[in-house]
């Protein structure tokens, strides 16, 4: 893969130390421009954890944007080059970014972005394959999966064999209108999908309600489009599903937020195959949840506030770490939508609080991992 020529920039801000967990902020691009974090539940960042990916966009053209590198040990960001799709495709654990780019007037490129190497390349044309939309990428980076309307509210799953450099559909469903699609990241047999159960869809594809009374259903399907089956969460299981989830690390396990009362807890986990989730860390209710590589920590943002909190998934015990203050307006960049990088050095997530979004990273201290590690009894800093 050719490395690229980047020219980079500082215009990153130390916005000091958050109290009480002591807690240092700093505010990694400074730009007129929105920027953001691309989406929380899969990780944009290096293995080693030194280099996140990011979008920008002007806010009078929100359709388009450019990719963006981020390093967190200079603090500096440099210029990857235009997106043509909001979304880009990895995991924790891998180092590649797959996004797509513009190709002259009307074409699309996929391309493999290495934050490690800084190496990239075009892996596949789209041609007669469908645009994607959310997509994923297997942790052999062979097959790339995204989604596409057939017709009515069924859709259907593609994947696109980058080794052999074709595509077929291979997996349909009604009502997978916004598949939040991820790849378990270990062994990347099976497919995480959100089912809008009861959406209500226009002629022209556009989406009138995003789902009905029965909310939305989470299943697993395997790369063949076999073996697909549903999670015990939201109706009649749980609280209705929130609509973020994610994969735990290596261990084949969903963390899903949920609405459910605050003593029961607003997100749950759960295994293919099990008869009933475990709801966790009661006295919270998360909206966007991601886990760190490791399968121990989780970053999220809060429904009843705007800090950004860590928790520990070995003792349940949460912790505020810092008030983002964005304002919880339309589109993924007015959220937090906090993810943890693979060294579980970093938080990053996104704050409007300027006016203009732009990205931060909040260091995590041993303190506070150490403290989140001792088990208390259940007892639990109560949100903010």
């Amino acid at each position: 893969m050719p490395t690229l020529s980047l020219r980079w920039a500082d215009e990153s801000i130390d916005r000091g130390i958050d109290h009480p967990m002591r807690v240092p902020i700093r505010q990694i691009t400074s730009s007129s421009q929105h920027s953001y974090g691309i989406y929380c539940e899969q990780v944009y960042a290096s293995t080693d954890g030194r280099r996140v990916a990011f979008r920008r966009f002007s806010p009078a053209d929100a359709r388009g944007g450019e990719i963006w590198i981020a390093d967190l040990r200079t603090w500096r960001v440099a210029c990857v080059g235009p997106m043509s799709r909001s979304l880009a495709a990895s995991t924790p654990l891998m180092d590649s970014v797959y996004y797509v780019r513009p190709q002259g007037e009307s074409e699309h490129v996929l391309v493999r972005l290495n934050l490690r190497t800084l190496e990239a390349d075009d892996v596949y044309a789209f041609s007669d394959c469908p645009l994607p939309t959310a997509s994923t990428i297997s942790p052999d980076e062979r097959t790339f999966v995204s989604s596409t309307r057939v017709h009515d509210n069924v859709y259907a799953l593609y994947k696109v064999d980058l080794a052999r450099g074709t595509w077929e559909f291979f997996h349909e469903e009604k009502d997978i209108i916004n598949t939040h699609i991820q790849f378990e990241p270990a062994r990347g047999r099976m497919l995480l999908i959100q089912q809008n159960r009861g959406a209500v869809i226009r002629p022209d594809g556009s989406c009138e309600w995003s789902s009905g009374e029965e909310g939305c259903a989470l299943y697993v399907v395997d790369i063949d489009g076999k073996n697909q089956q549903f999670l015990p969460v939201g109706g009649p299981h749980t609280g209705a599903v929130d609509g973020h989830q994610c994969w735990i690390g290596d261990t084949g396990k969903v963390l899903a937020a949920v609405h459910e009362p605050l003593e029961i807890g607003g997100q749950c986990i759960v295994t293919p195959g099990d008869a009933k989730a475990t709801h966790v860390m009661p006295g919270f209710a998360f909206i966007h949840v991601s886990v760190s590589s490791d399968g121990r920590l989780v970053a999220a943002d809060h429904g009843g506030s705007t800090y950004v909190y860590l928790a520990s998934l070995d003792t349940g015990r949460v912790l505020p770490l810092h008030d983002g203050r964005s304002t919880r307006g339309h589109g993924h960049h007015k959220w937090e939508e906090p993810y943890i990088t693979p060294d579980n050095r970093h938080i990053i997530f996104n704050s409007d609080r300027t006016g203009i979004a732009q990205l931060y990273a909040a260091e995590i201290p041993e303190h506070v991992k150490a403290y989140l590690q001792e088990d208390q009894g259940g007892r639990n800093h109560p949100p903010r």
